[in-house]
Order: C-alpha cells, then sequence, then structure tokens
C-alpha cells in the first residue's frame, strides 16, 4: 500500500509515498499540514506469530522528508489527530502490559507519549475519533485474535483511565457485561457478539457512523449512523461489493488542529 491524496473537487489521486517492499497505511493530516501515518518501513515483527507490524512515521504534505517518530517494540497504528494537536493512536505491545490492545497519545516529534485509555482493560481498544466538541472518544473495543472488530463505545477519560465504568456508551448493550470480564486470558470476550462495529466517524456529539455487520451471522458490513442516546440505529447505505462498506469519513470544514508552535 501507498499514500494517495485525492483532490475533492477534480477528483485526481496524487500518489505521495512509494516503498517496493513496505505498505503505508492509516493517513492523518497534522494542524501544520504534515501527515502522519503508519508504516512497515522499519521492518519489524511481532514475537508470537511473525505479522509485520507497523510503527509511525510523519512527511511533509507533500510526501517529502519522511522521518519515523514512533519507535514501539510491536504495532502503532489507526492514528486519529485530537483538536490539540496530539496524537492518539492505537498501541500494541508486550513489555509492562495486558497483552491486548491499548491507545497512546504522543506529540507529533514522537516525544511525550502516554497511555491514553485502556493499559490494562482487557478487551482491546482500537480507533478512537474525538467527538467534536468534547473530549471523550468514540472507538472500538475488539478481541485479540480477530480482525478489527467489535463493539462501539464511547469513552469518557475524565471519569476514568481503564475499564467498564469510563465506558459512557456502547453498541451492543450486551457488550458492556464483556469489557471487563473475567477469566477470559486471550481477551476475545467480544468475539461472542452477534453483531459486530468497525470504524467509528462522528458526525457530533449525538451521531455516530460506523461500519456495521449487517445481520447475525454475516461478515458483509454496511455504513450506519447511531444515536448514541436514544440508541436508533439507522442503515444510510449498503454496498454491492461482497465485504461491505469501511472506513467512512466526513468530509466538511472544520477547526484545524493546534501546531506544534502553537501549543
Amino acid at each position: 500500500y501507498g499514500i494517495y491524496e485525492l483532490d475533492l473537487p477534480s477528483g485526481k489521486f496524487v500518489r505521495l509515498t512509494r516503498v517496493a517492499e513496505a505498505c503505508d497505511i492509516d493517513p492523518a493530516y497534522l494542524g501544520d499540514g504534515s501527515i502522519v501515518f503508519a508504516s512497515t518501513r522499519a521492518a519489524k515483527y511481532c514475537g508470537c506469530n511473525r505479522h509485520i507490524m507497523c510503527n509511525l512515521y510523519k512527511m511533509d504534505p507533500d510526501g517529502a522528508n519522511i522521518v519515523q517518530i514512533g519507535n514501539s517494540i510491536e504495532f502503532e497504528h489507526m492514528p486519529h489527530v485530537l483538536r490539540d494537536g496530539r496524537i492518539l493512536y492505537t498501541r500494541w505491545e508486550y513489555v509492562d502490559r495486558n497483552f491486548s490492545g491499548a491507545q497512546g497519545l504522543w506529540n507529533p516529534d514522537g516525544t511525550a507519549h502516554a497511555l491514553y485509555w485502556g493499559q490494562e482493560t482487557k478487551q482491546p481498544c482500537l480507533n478512537a475519533v474525538q467527538m467534536p466538541e468534547s473530549t471523550t472518544v468514540a472507538a472500538i473495543l475488539g478481541s485479540c485474535h480477530n480482525i478489527a472488530w467489535g463493539a462501539l463505545a464511547v469513552i469518557d477519560r475524565k471519569i476514568d483511565v481503564e475499564g467498564e465504568k469510563s465506558v459512557v456508551k456502547i453498541f451492543p448493550p450486551e457488550a458492556r457485561k464483556l469489557i471487563d470480564k473475567p477469566g477470559d486470558v486471550f481477551a476475545d470476550s467480544m468475539n461472542a457478539l452477534k453483531i459486530k462495529y468497525e470504524d467509528p466517524e462522528p458526525v457530533s456529539e449525538k451521531l455516530v457512523l460506523v461500519s456495521r455487520t449487517l445481520s447475525e451471522g454475516t461478515r458483509k458490513m454496511g455504513l450506519f449512523l447511531v444515536d448514541v442516546d436514544s440508541g436508533a440505529e439507522k442503515l444510510v447505505v449498503e454496498s454491492d461489493e461482497e465485504l461491505g462498506i469501511f472506513d467512512a469519513k466526513v468530509v466538511s470544514k472544520r477547526p484545524l488542529p493546534q501546531s506544534s508552535a502553537e501549543r
């Protein structure tokens, strides 16, 4: 995979990265116009199954001056830029922690990284995106040994940085009892869910676009709009493609995240 930039008015693509033996994925704009992304350029492998791992990188808007800003032993991906300019990302490693997922928080130069939420919560927390007007985030509580789907959760770290009590909303509702389920050594409790969610994208404080399985027993996903207050879920669009629709992004004007200089 390489990273491309799409000009929305013309529909033209420009390729920004090209490496024959590495994958560049998950790009996001920083406040100064540069781009953070995940890449396998460091050629690291997971210690338990030899899967290739990503670290975080940064580049200029035109793809020049690529610099590695993350150096975890295992995996860093799904970066999301908070309104204050810091990078919220999914981090997975085995050192001094539960072996499932956790989220980290970094400055754009890779410094001052710190736990955001879920260091010891059993279920991996993936793909967190800040809600438009608050510090809460929409995220996926998934499973270690599965693809990146599971329950859709709204998390408020001001309540706590761990566990069920800081999950203020969760879909489907029955997933709540699985967040801190004891005895699940492999952090795979969310596999039991009949309906699974992936790739949240908040539209407002009350509405979240998310990919969701269309029915029990299928892997095909449609794009749903979820009302986090009422619990109503509306199918927005269903694709003819075999697996469905993923990773929707809202295209709208919004304030630029702060840059390092502004902070």
